[in-house]
């Protein structure tokens, strides 16, 4: 099994193969072993699990099963400063949408992106660093999480 790179040129590019992972083996096991070395997740106990060995742009990558939508999900929550542009999105994921604003979070913006694969499509929910009025390539990505449906 060989393990995704999760350095910051081969991101994009990473994360359509993340979407590949879950819809040929959607197991948090799986995913987790291809990311890197990992360990059971210690707040959230069994059936999460943290990736040990990312590199030093993440705060935390956390692979879990998520009941409601009963399926795996990537989460990545980014030091600030080091998240992905949109930009470097939008060149594998193509055009974004805006996502309704939770009022409860000030703080940050929400957009998505999707990609079709096959039969599939692939949804990268993501928090900007910062919210404006419009969102620019060079906006970086404070946390994302990655979901699979058919």
């Amino acid at each position: 099994m060989t393990q995704l790179p999760l350095n910051s040129s081969d991101l994009p590019s990473t994360l359509v193969r993340i979407c590949q992972v879950l819809i040929e083996n959607p197991s948090v096991d799986t995913l987790a072993s291809r990311l890197g070395k990992h360990q059971q997740d210690e707040l959230n106990g069994p059936g999460f699990r943290t990736v040990t060995s990312a590199p030093p742009e993440f705060e935390k990558l956390l692979v879990y099963f998520l009941s409601s939508q009963d399926q795996v999900t990537l989460k990545a929550q980014f030091k600030p400063g080091q998240g992905i542009t949109v930009g470097a999105l939008k060149d594998k994921f193509g055009p974004f949408r805006i996502l309704p604003q939770d009022p409860g979070n000030f703080r940050r913006g929400q957009i998505a992106f999707e990609k079709v694969i096959g039969s599939h499509t692939c949804e990268l929910n993501l928090y900007l660093e910062q919210l404006k009025e419009k969102v620019e390539d060079t906006d970086r990505v404070s946390e994302l999480s990655i979901l699979v449906w058919e």
